[in-house]
């Protein structure tokens, strides 16, 4: 395979597979990750780096509030690193900076959730649920045979039930569930 077979292969210019061969330039992850499938060999090899040091960027979408649902921000507001090997299998994911007070003592104003990308949940998870088609809260889930509750875990605010009906008439649906908690101090 020639270096203009490669870069063709890769969707980047011959500059570039020249930048990646000689150690100029660290390949982006999806780049890296075809020529891993390409040379049959791992990230690792390729970058001659440890696997705890291999890290993918994902965007904090916005703030997600932990009260009455708000509409959600689509603007990116920052980025968390997340370990390679959590996306092994195309798992995708995000972060949120959790914003209120329904979800202390676990989850505090001003945390970062980061959230596995996904339409369904496990009773009890702490996740993202879109409500109205364009608002979003931060709730643990129940799924029961006639709806889903949504609940604080702070006493002192209320869950929420919708119905089969509601879930489909607004609709509700779950956005992602929270994996991990970055706190800042």
């Amino acid at each position: 395979m020639t270096q203009g077979d490669l870069a063709q292969y890769l969707k980047v210019t011959s500059a570039n597979v020249s930048n990646y061969e000689l150690g100029k330039r660290n390949p982006p992850i999806d780049v890296l990750i075809r020529l891993c499938n390409v040379f049959g060999v791992t990230p690792n090899y390729l970058l001659d780096k440890p696997e705890s040091a291999l890290s993918v960027k994902i965007p904090v979408l916005g703030n997600i509030p932990a009260g009455v649902p708000v509409e959600m921000v689509d603007d990116i507001i920052g980025y968390e690193d997340i370990s390679l090997t959590m996306t092994k299998g195309g798992k995708e994911y995000f972060g949120l900076l959790v914003r209120g007070k329904s979800m202390e003592p676990k989850f505090e104003d001003g945390d970062t959730i980061i959230c596995l990308k996904t339409n369904s949940c496990h009773n009890g998870d702490s996740c993202v649920v879109m409500v109205n088609s364009h608002d979003a809260t931060f709730k643990q889930v129940t799924i029961e045979h006639d709806g889903i509750l949504l609940s604080p875990l702070n006493p002192a605010y209320q869950a929420k039930f919708y119905s089969n009906d509601e879930i489909e008439a607004l609709p509700v649906r779950i956005l992602g569930v929270a994996v991990e908690l970055r706190r800042r101090f």
